[in-house]
């Protein structure tokens, strides 16, 4: 039985709190594949993107422990970077994931009423000139994320709810159980005010990190369970998928 978690700063967070002899059972992955690793091996357990429950409806999910963000500080950030007086098309960048490409599309439709597209940016360049999402921990390398819109709180109006980006899940609801307890435990005891940030970030993205941290919420209550919900149900309700979403808590 394997652990994985996605690769950012938030992740780590939970990680460097965890005992050490869970953390020996964790490897960081892009998010994009985390379900993948759930679907090789149904009795592991990976941190995943919260849409991926949507085409992956046996899964269990953690009604304790996840990533909720808030505010401000989350891990992707709209970036409107175009000239264009219409805008008809986002590019993605850094850690994508199906939060990025199947709810921040569902928002910018609601929001701009168009034919939308969502292209993956090929190379940096690209997103100069570009409106884009950047996901990840390249939102804080020079302090890009001042340029930029929380995706979260954008989230949090369209479904008015908590926008829990990350839920921890598995195809095997004793294992989930299990670490999905011990994790929620260890994270009661996160001293939010003598926190390292892991990372080579600058000192002043560090101190908004930690200054932040507390709109960063990883033991989940009923309100962020309903986040989840609305989130995996926002495909059927425009019509991108057949089947409403029943969320199997554990």
């Amino acid at each position: 039985m394997k652990i994985f978690f996605p690769d950012n700063v938030f992740s780590k967070i939970l990680f460097n709190n965890l005992p050490e002899e869970d953390r020996k059972l964790i490897s960081f992955k892009e998010s994009a594949a985390l379900s993948m690793e759930v679907r090789k091996d149904s009795s592991s357990i990976a941190l995943m993107p919260v849409s991926d429950i949507i085409t992956n409806k046996e899964f269990f999910v953690s009604s304790s422990l996840g990533i909720s963000f808030e505010e401000s500080l989350c891990n992707s950030y709209i970036y409107y970077n175009s000239e264009e007086e219409i805008i008809n098309e986002f590019k993605l960048a850094g850690d994508i994931s199906t939060v990025e490409a199947i709810i921040g599309l569902i928002f910018f439709k609601e929001n701009y009423e168009l034919d939308f597209k969502m292209n993956i940016a090929l190379n940096d360049d690209e997103l100069i000139s570009s409106n884009h999402i950047l996901t990840g921990d390249k939102n804080f390398v020079d302090e890009k994320y001042e340029k930029g819109i929380s995706f979260a709180e954008e989230i949090i109006e369209l479904i008015s709810a908590p926008f829990v980006n990350y839920v921890l899940a598995s195809g095997d609801n004793k294992n989930l159980k299990k670490y999905s307890d011990k994790f929620s435990e260890a994270m009661k005891g996160l001293n939010r005010q003598d926190i390292k940030i892991p990372g080579s970030f600058s000192d002043e993205t560090k101190s908004f990190i930690k200054d932040n941290l507390p709109t960063v919420i990883y033991n989940l209550d009923e309100q962020d369970q309903e986040g989840i919900r609305q989130i995996v149900s926002l495909p059927f309700y425009h019509g991108i998928i057949k089947d409403m979403i029943d969320v199997k808590f554990v």
